[in-house]
């Protein structure tokens, strides 16, 4: 029991890299003990690591088909990740549960969304909330009543019950994020329905609420208000978020940088990133996006480089960190650096971006090397769908350029490749 839990203390400060390793070693010793089982299953589905998972609690219920957290945990998993066949191991898996022990907590709950979804919300309802009364600590009910609340459009009576929870959970991981997973159903909702000033109103109530990470709700309000042409009202609210979630701060304040950005005000965006960099020196993300913007804008190259270098350092697969330091190679006219740097991108997973397949095409173009640049130009035109053209301005723009570049080399023309400071902007074939 205290080897799971010094785990679990470590997961909720963010060590879980060593959260992980304590509980492979310590079931190298008590292999059949099923709290650490549970555990580290709770850690693997967090990873990823689906199938290792769903394997360790299977086993643990055929071994000891009585222990009720591992059938909780179990359905954890599978409402997780919902891939067709797990919609039907759920089914079974809930009936075994039910038929063994049919009056306990995870049956019962099990039962209630069961209720929900045949359309009798009252009694799921009722359910639910007796579950509560009978054990103030049980988060996984609390959770399913939340949904229960958000699908049923009643929004307020689900910000009333965090309000009740918040005193005594606060400080619970599982509490926060259950509380962030309740505002995103229903500012989505809101979203999808097109209710904006719904959608802004309900972020701005999430924020005054104990929340793990609000950057995802940020950016759903900053896109709505973008889309309303309130633009005026979109830093102040990030400036309170930031203070509010100050280890958040310089990932928040970068979101309006980026913002800016799209908004044609590099200057200021620029001015935003210096901001995030003075007090937050080595930030990843922001050295990254400052080096290329100084890149793209005609900035001081050297200093360019000296930013991007950060970020692939601190991670070296990353295509848009790599892309970054192809394009400042690039215009630094060091073309045979800027395409090993561009190909290594485009072969990460998530490589294949328009914006990196246009930028290698002009690197091989500059080399001569017209045939691969022409493919990859293309690759980069269709890869721009029109929902990614819909969603993204980045694209919109680039789908004409990609199309005058074709159709330049085609008709055997000067082609508009990117500008190389002290070089031209385009180049002959």
């Amino acid at each position: 029991e205290a080897l799971a839990l010094q785990a679990v203390l470590w997961h909720e400060i963010d060590r879980t890299e060593e959260a992980v390793a304590h509980l492979d070693e310590a079931l190298k010793r008590h292999p059949d003990d099923a709290r650490l089982v549970i555990v580290k299953a709770r850690l693997d589905r967090e990873a990823g690591r689906l199938p290792e998972a769903e394997m360790a609690l299977l086993a643990l219920v055929k071994a000891r088909p009585s222990t009720e957290k591992a059938y909780a945990t179990l359905i954890d998993l599978y409402l997780f990740d919902r891939p067709p066949e797990w919609k039907q191991r759920h089914g079974a898996l809930v009936q075994r549960l039910q038929q063994m022990m049919p009056q306990c907590q995870t049956a019962r709950r099990e039962r209630a969304r069961q209720l929900f979804s045949a359309g009798e919300h009252a009694k799921s309802e009722a359910e639910l909330r007796q579950l509560l009364e009978d054990d103030a600590s049980d988060l996984r009910t609390l959770r399913v009543l939340l949904a229960v609340l958000a699908e049923s459009g009643r929004t307020d009576d689900g910000i009333e019950l965090i309000d009740q929870w918040a005193e005594a959970n606060a400080m619970k991981r599982a509490f926060l994020e259950l509380t962030e997973q309740f505002f995103l159903e229903v500012v989505l909702s809101r979203f999808e329905a097109g209710e904006s000033d719904k959608v802004v109103e309900y972020v701005d109530v999430a924020i005054t609420k104990p929340l793990r990470d609000p950057r995802t709700l940020l950016w759903i309000q900053r896109r709505t208000l973008l889309q309303a042409g309130r633009v005026a009202e979109i830093e102040p609210r990030i400036r309170t978020a930031a203070t509010r979630f100050p280890e958040h701060e310089p990932d928040l304040l970068l979101t309006w940088a980026m913002t800016l950005e799209e908004l044609g005000q590099p200057k200021r965006a620029i001015a935003i990133m210096e901001e995030i960099l003075e007090k937050y020196p080595g930030h990843v993300p922001t050295s990254n996006s400052l080096g290329y913007t100084w890149a793209d804008r005609g900035g001081p190259l050297d200093r360019a480089e000296r930013l991007v270098q950060i970020a692939v350092e601190a991670e070296s697969a990353n295509p848009a960190y790599l892309d970054s330091l192809g394009w400042v190679y690039y215009k630094q006219g060091r073309f045979e650096a800027a395409v090993e740097q561009l190909s290594k991108a485009s072969l990460q997973p998530g490589g294949r971006d328009p914006i990196i397949l246009d930028h290698l095409g002009d690197a091989l173009y500059r080399l001569g090397r017209h045939d691969e640049a022409v493919r990859y130009w293309r690759d980069a035109l269709n890869a721009i769908t029109p929902d990614l053209g819909e969603r993204d301005a980045a694209m919109n723009r680039l789908r004409p350029s990609l199309t005058e570049k074709l159709q330049a080399i085609q008709g055997r023309q000067s082609v508009p490749v990117a500008e190389v400071p002290g070089s031209g902007a385009r180049e002959s074939r």
